[in-house]
């Protein structure tokens, strides 16, 4: 397995699992922090933004090079 799938099977798993903490924390009450406090939610919001970017380039690589390799 070469150094790209890796990359590319870490940022898919982050993306995943840092959304699926972000809608647990929105979603629960027990987790919610109080209104003003609420420093974890924007940090897990700018990874979760930081992860989306990193997400299309991933996408990116792994359709545009079958496309560029027909050509």
């Amino acid at each position: 397995m070469n150094i790209q799938a890796i990359l590319s099977i870490i940022i898919v798993c982050s993306f995943v699992g840092l959304t699926g903490a972000l809608v647990y924390i929105e979603a629960s009450d027990v987790v919610n922090m109080k209104l003003g406090d609420n420093s974890l939610l924007d940090i897990l919001k700018i990874l979760v933004g930081v992860l989306a970017a990193s997400m299309s380039q991933v996408l990116n690589y792994w359709f545009s090079r079958g496309g560029a390799e027909k050509k």
